[in-house]
C-alpha cells in the first residue's frame, strides 16, 4: 500500500520518489534490507491526508486478514468467538460515511453553521491503533447536520439531553441565527436550505421520524422563536388526545399561502402596467414534465417613478394551452388577459417567436389578435430570425453540414463513456461543448472548444486507437473519427464559423437584454451585417491559411479524396469543366454560406425596419435634424396609418418645441441626435417636459413598448423545469403558477407588505361571519 504513494528510484534502489511531490526521500539500510520508516514519516509530517488514508488502508487490511483467520479457526472446530456486531473500527467507517453524507446534503446551512478546523500536533507520536483520532483529523471540514437539534424532545428522567451544546467540529454563528427570535434571521431563507433529505421520502404525522423539509424547519425555527415555540408544544401535547387543535402546517394551509403571496405580486405588477396604460404582450410555450403544453405569459410596459424611465418585462404565470392551432392559442391569449384585468385595446406590440402557426400573416395568432386590435403590432423575435439566418447558411453547403456533424460526433464520442471523458479532461485540459438546436449561437461554444485544442485532441484520438490501452469499441470508434478531423476541409470551417459565430453569439447576447429597445437591435443586426459584409473575404482567406498551417504542421495530405464528380456535357457540347482543386472548392463553398447568411439576414431585418420606419418620427436623429415641414409630415402620416390618433399640426409644434428645450437646457445638438428612444424619453421625464410634448412622449410609448425577442419568455422555462421535476409531475396547475411568479418576480416579493397577507388569509379563515338582516 505504501508503493501507492512512492515510485522506486530506479538509479538507486534505496531512495524512493514521492509521486505527490516529486520528493527524492532515502530509505534506511541496503539492497533488499531497506526499510519504509523514512517514507511513512515524510508521508505523515508533509502529507498528512494522504497518510491517514494510508493508515485506514491498513487498518482495513488488518481487519480483513483477522476475520478470516476467525473463520478458518471457527471451520477448525476451534472455540473462537464470533463477533455478533461491527467492530469498533467499522462503526467509526459508518459513522464517518454518514458524516460525510450529512455534509453533502446540508446545502446552504454552512452559511449559519460555521466549521471548526482542528490540526494534529503530535502526529509524530500518535500510534496505527488510533484510528479514529487521525481519520477525524485528516478532514478539513466537517459537518454534523445532527448537532443542530432543532427542538429538544422529552427525555425520561435522569436522561440528558444530547442537544445541550454542539458536537466537536461545529459551532452556531449567532450573528445570523439569534437565539431569541427566528424573526431576526436573513429572510428569505436560501432555496436549498435543508434539514433533513432521505431517499425514501417522508410523512408529516406525528409518528414520522422525518416529516419533510417544511415541517423539520417549522421545528428548528421553534426552538429560537418564542410564539412559535409555545404554538408547536401545545401541538406536542395535542398530539394523540382528544383536544384537536389547529395546526396550520397542512399542505391545504401551505398552499393557500402560496397562493396569497403569489396573487398579491401579481396584483401589484398589474397595477402597475395599469398605471402605465399601454402594454405590449409576449407568449412561448413549452412541455413541462408531466407533458402539458405551458404558456408563459410576459407583458412589458413602460414604468415611469422617481423622473426614471424603465422598460419592464413582467412575468404573470404558466397557463396550460387547451390546443395548437391558430384558433386555440389566440383564444386562450385572449382568455388569460381578460382574467388579468389586462384590456386587449390597451395593447400596442405582440412579441412571438418565429413559428408559422404564431408568426403567419394569414389567420395566425398575430393576425387574428390584429383583427381585434390593428394597433397591435407584431414584432418577430430577433433571436429566433438571426438563428434561421444561421442554419439555413450552413445547411445549403454539404461540407459545411458535415463539420458540424463531425463535432457533434467527436461530444458524443467522449460523453458517452466516463473513461473516456477522463481521459479528455486529462489530456485536453478541457471539456467539449454539446450543440444546441434552439439557440444556434451556441454552436460558438462547441467550435471554440474545438478550435482551442485540435491538436490535443487529434493527439488524444491517436492514444486511443493504440490496442494495448483501449477496448475494441472505443478504438473502433476512434479510428473512424479521427480521419474526419484530420482533414483540410473541416480545420477550414472550423477556423471559418469560429470567427462568424463569435460575432453572432455576441449579438444574441445583446439581442436578449430585457430592457433593449427595437432601434437598438436594428442597429446591432445592421452592425452584424457590416462586419460579414466587410470582411467578406478577410473571413475566408484567414480560414484557408489556418486550414493550411495546420494540415502542414500535423503532416496531413491536403489532395482531394474520394471521387471527383464530373459534369456531363449535353448533346453536342465539346467543353469540359476545367475543375477546381481542394482549396478553390472550400473557398466557393465558404463564400456561398457567408452570402447566404448575408441574404436571409436582409430578409429577415425587414420586418424590424418597417416598424422602425412607422415610428421614423420619434428616431432622435429625425426629431433633431429633420430640416423640412413636409418630410415631419410624411412621418406623421406613416404612424397614422397604424394608429390615426395624431394631428400633424400639434406633432409639428411639439417636434420644434423639443429643439428649443433641447437647447434652452445646454445639451448640444449632436449629442441628442445620437440618443436612442428610451434616452430620448428620459431626458423629456427629467426635465418634465409632459405637459408640453404629450403627442411625442405618447408615441415613444408605444415604440418602447415593442419587444425586440421573446427571451424573457424562455428564461421562464428553467424555472418551469425545476419547480415541476419528475417529482412534483402532478402538481396543480394554480401551485405552479404561484411558485413561478414568487421565483421570477422575486424582487416583487420581497418588498411585499406581510401584515396585508397575514390580513387576507385571516379574513379567509375567519369562522365569525357577520349576519346581515334583510
Amino acid at each position: 500500500m505504501m508503493w501507492d504513494y512512492y515510485e522506486l528510484c530506479e538509479e538507486d534502489s534505496t531512495k524512493a520518489i514521492c509521486v505527490i511531490c516529486k520528493t527524492i526521500i532515502s530509505r534506511c539500510g541496503t539492497g533488499n534490507s531497506a526499510t519504509t520508516s523514512s517514507l511513512v514519516k515524510h508521508l505523515r509530517l508533509v502529507h498528512p491526508v494522504e497518510h491517514s488514508e494510508y493508515k485506514t488502508n491498513i487498518a482495513v487490511k488488518k481487519n480483513e486478514v483477522s476475520s478470516q483467520k476467525l473463520h478458518a479457526g471457527n471451520s477448525r472446530g476451534s472455540c473462537g468467538v464470533k463477533r455478533s456486531g461491527p467492530s469498533g473500527f467499522q462503526k467509526r467507517k459508518i459513522q464517518k460515511a454518514k458524516t460525510k453524507e450529512a455534509e453533502l446534503l446540508a446545502g446552504s446551512l454552512l452559511k449559519y453553521v460555521t466549521e471548526k478546523r482542528h490540526t494534529n500536533q503530535n502526529e509524530e507520536t500518535r500510534e496505527e491503533s488510533n484510528i479514529e483520532e487521525s481519520s477525524r483529523d485528516s478532514n478539513e471540514e466537517i459537518l454534523c447536520v445532527e448537532n443542530l437539534c432543532p427542538v429538544e424532545e422529552e427525555k425520561e428522567e435522569g436522561e440528558t439531553s444530547s442537544c445541550s451544546e454542539p458536537k466537536r467540529g461545529t459551532s452556531f454563528d449567532y450573528e445570523f441565527l439569534d437565539s431569541n427570535d427566528a424573526a431576526n434571521w436573513p429572510m428569505p431563507l436560501p432555496d436549498h436550505f435543508r434539514i433533513e433529505i432521505i431517499k425514501q421520502g417522508h410523512r408529516e404525522d406525528s409518528s414520522s421520524e422525518n416529516r419533510g423539509n417544511f415541517i423539520e424547519l417549522v421545528k428548528m425555527m421553534a426552538k429560537y422563536d418564542p410564539v412559535l415555540s409555545e404554538h408547536w408544544s401545545k401541538l406536542q401535547e395535542a398530539a394523540g388526545g382528544s383536544r384537536r387543535v389547529p395546526s396550520y402546517l397542512s399542505k391545504g394551509i401551505q398552499n393557500e399561502f402560496i397562493s396569497i403571496l403569489s396573487h398579491h405580486v401579481k396584483q401589484k405588477i398589474i397595477d402597475d402596467i395599469k398605471n402605465s396604460k399601454y402594454f405590449g404582450i409576449m407568449f412561448d410555450s413549452t412541455p413541462d414534465e408531466s407533458h402539458t403544453d405551458q404558456m408563459s405569459e410576459i407583458i412589458r410596459y413602460v414604468h415611469i417613478e422617481e423622473g426614471a424611465v424603465e422598460v419592464r418585462e413582467s412575468f404573470l404565470g404558466f397557463f396550460a394551452m387547451s390546443g395548437k392551432t391558430a384558433s386555440d392559442m389566440s383564444n386562450d391569449i385572449l382568455k388569460q388577459l381578460e382574467k388579468d384585468g389586462l384590456d386587449i385595446q390597451l395593447c400596442r406590440a405582440q412579441g412571438y417567436d418565429n413559428a408559422a402557426s404564431m408568426s403567419g400573416v394569414h389567420g395566425r395568432v398575430q393576425r387574428k389578435i390584429r383583427d381585434i386590435n390593428p394597433k397591435a403590432l407584431f414584432s418577430p423575435c430577433a433571436n429566433h430570425s438571426l438563428n434561421l439566418c444561421g442554419v439555413h447558411s450552413f445547411a445549403c453547403v454539404p461540407s459545411s453540414v458535415t463539420c458540424f456533424g463531425t463535432l457533434e460526433k467527436l461530444y458524443s464520442f467522449f460523453s458517452v463513456s466516463t473513461h473516456r471523458w477522463e481521459i479528455l479532461t486529462q489530456k485536453v485540459g478541457k471539456t467539449l461543448k454539446r450543440l444546441c438546436d434552439t439557440r444556434w449561437s451556441a454552436h460558438h461554444d462547441s467550435v471554440k472548444a474545438v478550435r482551442q485544442n485540435v491538436e490535443q485532441l487529434i493527439h488524444t484520438l491517436e492514444e486511443m486507437c493504440d490496442p494495448s490501452k483501449e477496448n475494441l469499441d472505443t478504438r473502433s470508434a476512434a479510428s473512424v473519427l479521427l480521419p474526419a478531423i484530420c482533414d483540410f476541409t473541416f480545420l477550414c470551417y472550423l477556423e471559418f464559423w469560429n470567427m462568424i459565430l463569435e460575432e453572432v453569439n455576441h449579438t444574441q447576447k445583446y439581442l436578449q437584454t430585457p430592457e433593449i429597445t427595437l432601434d437598438m437591435g436594428l442597429t446591432k443586426m445592421k452592425a452584424l451585417q457590416l462586419f460579414l459584409v466587410e470582411e467578406r473575404n478577410t473571413l475566408v482567406n484567414t480560414a484557408i491559411q489556418f486550414g493550411t498551417h495546420k494540415c502542414r504542421e500535423m503532416s496531413i495530405d491536403i489532395d482531394r479524396r474520394g471521387r471527383r464528380k464530373v459534369k456531363k456535357n449535353l448533346p453536342g457540347e465539346t467543353t469540359s469543366d476545367a475543375g477546381l482543386n481542394l482549396q478553390e472548392e472550400v473557398r466557393r463553398s465558404m463564400f456561398e454560406c457567408l452570402d447566404r447568411f448575408i441574404q436571409e439576414l436582409a430578409t429577415r431585418s425587414t420586418a424590424m425596419e418597417n416598424i422602425s420606419s412607422t415610428f421614423h418620427i420619434v428616431q432622435s436623429k429625425f426629431l433633431i435634424e429633420a430640416s423640412t415641414e413636409n418630410e415631419l409630415e410624411q412621418a406623421i402620416e406613416a404612424l397614422n396609418l397604424v394608429y390615426g390618433d395624431f394631428v400633424k399640426e400639434e406633432v409639428c409644434k411639439e417636434v420644434y418645441r423639443l429643439r428649443r428645450h433641447v437647447s434652452a437646457t445646454g445639451t448640444a445638438m449632436e449629442e441628442a441626435a445620437s440618443w436612442n428612444a428610451k434616452k430620448m424619453f428620459e431626458f423629456i421625464i427629467k426635465w418634465d417636459f409632459t405637459e408640453s410634448l404629450p403627442n411625442i412622449c405618447l408615441i415613444l410609448q408605444y415604440f418602447l413598448t415593442i419587444s425586440v425577442s421573446v427571451a424573457s419568455c424562455e428564461r421562464s422555462f428553467p424555472k418551469l423545469k425545476l419547480i415541476k421535476n419528475y417529482l412534483r409531475s402532478t402538481m396543480t396547475q394554480e401551485r405552479l403558477a404561484s411558485l413561478a411568479i414568487l421565483s421570477i418576480e422575486r424582487k416583487a416579493a420581497s418588498v411585499l407588505d406581510f401584515d396585508d397577507v397575514i390580513n387576507k388569509f385571516s379574513v379567509l379563515k375567519a369562522r365569525k361571519h357577520n349576519l346581515k338582516l334583510v
